[in-house]
Formats: structure tokens, C-alpha cells, sequence
């Protein structure tokens, strides 16, 4: 049986990878993410884990032990933001400090991450409610660098209910994050 999904990861590997230097993959848990581990797996690509857990929700540190526990026996990599105020954007300065150092640490050609079609839609509405000016109104890119780093984004044409469904038939348990719908954060009240 064909596996669309996987022919598209496979599609934007063969265009964007060029050696086998390991792929850092930004690893949250949630269905993009580990969707997007078990893609690059089917890959056989050389992968490092790297998970941030930020702290804001009791749960948060066991559900990290567990994400380690299931890594696929990949290099797992945790930092955990002790004290870190509660503010998306310092939390995003945060995972990109982590996601740096794994990446210069392991000479890693790439961060790859698990945004999908609808983040595209989201990230326009989250700069338009932030006041952006016309220019900086564009969505998220396949291809990005961040000081140097380059950053994958192979999911991006593909819907988050796909993902979701994919996730489902392999029987696999994605965390969820209920900050991610708590209305104190822009995202949550989008």
C-alpha cells in the first residue's frame, strides 16, 4: 500500500539532504513531531533527538522520561527550562539556544522540524494579531538557516489531520500539550 505521506518526506529528503550527517529533529511529542520521527526512521536517516521541556505543566517531566523511553534508540537529548517565565517568545529564544549547541556539538547538517499545513495558516494569523508590517506577513518556509543553522521543514504541505490519521493507523500516542489551547497564549486563543 502507498504511503503518501511518505513519498512526500522522502521527496524533500532526496532535494534537501546531501550527506549522512546527522539530522537533529526537534522532537516534542505531539503528533507532527513524532509522525515525523517514525517518517525519518522509515528514511533510515541519522537522527539526534532533541526535546525541550518547558516546565509550565506538572506532567511535563514524566512525559519527557517517557519520549526518551520511546526515541527509537536514537540519541536523546533533554533540557528543561527551570524557572523560564512563562513568554512564547522567550521560550522559542530558549529551544533555538538548545537546538544550536546539539547542532554545532554534532556536526549536524540540519534541525529539522515537524510544522505542517495548518502552522502555515497559523503563523500569518499570529503576525497579523501581533501588528506585523505587510512585509513580514509570510508563512513559514521549507528552508530556513538561524545563525547558521539550517532548518527543514518536511511536512509543510501536508495537513495536520493527515498527520493525525497517519499517527493513529501506526498505533502510535502522541503527547498533547494542553498549553498549546490555554488562551493566556496567543496561540491558544487562535
Amino acid at each position: 500500500m502507498r504511503d503518501p505521506i511518505l513519498t512526500t518526506v522522502k521527496k524533500f529528503l532526496a532535494k534537501h539532504i546531501h550527506s549522512d550527517q546527522p539530522l537533529l529533529l526537534g522532537f516534542s511529542g505531539g503528533p507532527d513531531s513524532l509522525a515525523l520521527l517514525h517518517l525519518l526512521h522509515q528514511c533510515h536517516c541519522n537522527l539526534h533527538l532533541a526535546h525541550v521541556d518547558h516546565g509550565w505543566r506538572p506532567e511535563s517531566a514524566k512525559e519527557a522520561q517517557d519520549l526518551r523511553n520511546r526515541s527509537l534508540g536514537y540519541p536523546f537529548h533533554l533540557h528543561r527550562l527551570e524557572g523560564a517565565p512563562a513568554k512564547e517568545d522567550v521560550a522559542r529564544q530558549e529551544r533555538l539556544k538548545f537546538f544550536r549547541n546539539l547542532y554545532d556539538q554534532f556536526g549536524c547538517q540540519a534541525l529539522v522540524l515537524g510544522h505542517q499545513a495548518n502552522d502555515q495558516s497559523e503563523t500569518v494569523l499570529k503576525r497579523i494579531f501581533e501588528g506585523a508590517s505587510l512585509g513580514a506577513l509570510g508563512g513559514i518556509r521549507e528552508v530556513t538557516h538561524f545563525e547558521g543553522m539550517r532548518i527543514l521543514r518536511p511536512l509543510l504541505e501536508i495537513e495536520k489531520r493527515d498527520l493525525e490519521v497517519w499517527v493513529e493507523k501506526k498505533r502510535l500516542t502522541p503527547v498533547y500539550d494542553r498549553t498549546n489551547l490555554d488562551p493566556t497564549y496567543l496561540r491558544g486563543r487562535m
